[in-house]
């Protein structure tokens, strides 16, 4: 279970909430960020407020700026928290923190893929994190990525534009601090901008008839769509190089501190891995969780549908020639994404057919898996509900359909996203299928909250 912000409205009470967590199967604990958030009036909360006060010398030996210290204190709320983290490692718990970099210092504003003085601050911020709390196992990152969609013109994604302040396009500027990591790498930077625009502008000359002769192809032929081109394939592998690079020495950096922390992260699930930069296989090697997002729903931010809707729109505002049918057969050929009686942009809004239970969320589970070779570190994030992320609802029983492919793929585990907007429904599936089914033995008196968070300090 993850538990988010506010943490205040479980830390009070924390005793009978893991007693019913437990009793309904939960067996983990994602905590974070790790800030309090003072309430104002009527349930609105102030701005985050650090846990704990930083430790100078941590930031000194990665000669890095220490964030000030927080502007306020709250020891009874973080002797609260204590007991907490007490209570769930006394439960047997695996307890791991959630962004352990947030609020770190100045010059931590930067690229943490790209540039060297960004990724000392963010591994300073994790390490004093970690150390604040003995009582965890470890942490996740949510992230970094590369933008992976086509945002094109928001007048002509319509309905399917992502939320202000959400739109990133997967064909931003490589920032300059790229050049020295570029060569490092053994890259050419000047040739992996380049690759980057004929890619954009291969994607802008589509036309009915170029789809129908490569997207069906298999992979050979697919690259056709990229017309072939050999520096598109570098800049791709770049990308997933340079999220590797700085996960690898952020697990050197942890481990220096003297503890061995586990450490997780959350890709996007497989369609779009590749494409923000995430290498699946070759992350399990520095990573003890590979956490991909199982977040399906259409419209909003990060969800499978909508961002699907998204690549489809994209490239018709792009290629005004290109019909609905051959836009979606060179998405299904450049991501991977194929669900039979799916083909059209109104169909997205018919919701989930049984085939993408059976076959796509299947797929997903299964490619993680294989990817890492231990189902035990495979952890998808799951989010449904009223509003996931500002998208459509997602209702518990296709929370059922989800977890119950995945079963079936060899899924042992998940991590429900976010308890403050757990609703009675999906916590009677997640009980059941995980546990004793809510309400009952050792639940008394427990409620989801159910809240209708959508702000992004709720995730």
């Amino acid at each position: 279970m993850r538990l988010g912000q506010p943490l205040e409205d479980v830390i009070a009470d924390h005793e009978r909430v893991l007693d019913a967590w437990q009793a309904g199967g939960v067996r983990g604990l994602v905590i974070g960020r790790m800030v309090f958030m003072p309430t104002l009036c009527a349930g609105i909360h102030a701005e985050g407020i650090p846990a704990f006060e930083p430790d100078a010398r941590v930031y000194r030996a990665l000669d890095v700026e220490p964030p000030a210290p927080p502007r306020e204190s709250f020891p009874e709320k973080r002797a609260q928290l204590d007991r907490m983290l007490d209570g769930a490692r006394r439960r047997g718990w695996v307890v791991l923190i959630f962004e352990p970099a947030a609020f770190r210092g100045a010059g931590g504003e930067g690229n943490v893929m790209l540039d060297d003085r960004a990724q000392r601050a963010y591994a300073a911020r994790a390490q004093d994190t970690l150390a604040a709390f003995p009582q965890v196992d470890g942490a996740i990152i949510d992230g970094p990525e590369w933008p992976y969609e086509l945002s094109g013109d928001p007048a002509a994604l319509g309905p399917y534009a992502r939320p202000r302040g959400q739109a990133r396009d997967m064909f931003e500027p490589i920032a300059p601090a790229g050049r020295a990591l570029a060569a490092r790498l053994g890259y050419d930077f000047d040739a992996l901008v380049a690759a980057q625009q004929r890619l954009r502008d291969r994607l802008g000359r589509l036309d009915d008839a170029t789809v129908a002769a490569h997207a069906t192809g298999g992979l050979l032929g697919g690259l056709g769509l990229l017309g072939y081109d050999a520096g598109v394939v570098d800049w791709l592998r770049f990308r997933m190089d340079a999220l590797l690079d700085f996960v690898r020495g952020l697990r050197e950096r942890l481990d220096r501190s003297g503890r061995r922390h586990r450490l997780g992260m959350g890709p996007r699930t497989a369609s779009f891995a590749a494409a923000a930069g995430y290498d699946f296989a070759r992350l399990a090697e520095p990573l003890d969780y590979l956490l991909p997002k199982h977040y399906f729903w259409h419209r909003g931010y990060d969800g499978m549908y909508g961002s699907w809707a998204r690549w489809v729109q994209a490239l018709r505002s792009w290629n005004p020639g290109l019909s609905e049918p051959s836009a979606f057969a060179a998405v299904r050929a450049l991501l991977g994404i194929e669900l039979p009686g799916v083909e059209t942009l109104g169909q997205l809004d018919d919701g989930f057919p049984a085939s993408f239970f059976e076959r796509y969320v299947a797929d997903q589970t299964r490619r993680a898996i294989a990817a890492t070779g231990d189902a035990e570190r495979v952890v998808p994030w799951v989010d449904v509900g009223r509003l996931p992320h500002d998208g459509d609802p997602i209702p518990a029983g296709d929370l059922r359909r989800i977890l119950s492919a995945s079963a079936a793929a060899g899924l042992r585990r998940f991590l429900y996203h976010n308890h403050a907007h757990l609703s009675p429904a999906e916590w009677g599936v997640i009980s059941e299928l995980c546990g004793q089914r809510w309400p009952g033995p050792g639940q008394d008196g427990y409620r989801p909250p159910d809240g209708f968070h959508i702000h992004p300090t709720a995730f």
